[in-house]
């Protein structure tokens, strides 16, 4: 069985040809609906970082950066449980230039 990680770096290089004219509002999309069929509307912060391969550091920086709501999984702050639809805006600051300079 493949990791979803494997997936989805899989799946961004074959499509590197379409990033490059998209807007940021469809490229956002596209990371969103892609995310979506991993991992459903929410899912943990340590489950998207293994899938995107971004270091969780940097997410919970962009969490209180810009505002990102999040909950905390029984009250423990060791498990963030994000949005799907929040954690495509935190892939797309990291991927952006990557995407449309196809070089991942």
């Amino acid at each position: 069985m493949m990791k979803k990680s494997d997936i989805f770096i899989g799946t961004l290089k074959k499509d590197l040809a379409l990033f490059k004219n998209m807007s940021d509002s469809q490229l956002e999309n596209y990371i969103f609906n892609f995310l979506k069929t991993l991992h459903g509307d929410y899912d943990f912060k340590t489950s998207f970082c293994n899938t995107t391969l971004i270091h969780s550091q940097y997410v919970e920086e962009a969490i209180l950066n810009n505002n990102i709501p999040f909950e905390n999984y029984n009250d423990n702050d060791k498990y963030i449980v994000l949005s799907t639809k929040d954690f495509s805006k935190i892939v797309i600051n990291s991927y952006k230039r990557k995407l449309r300079s196809g070089k991942i």
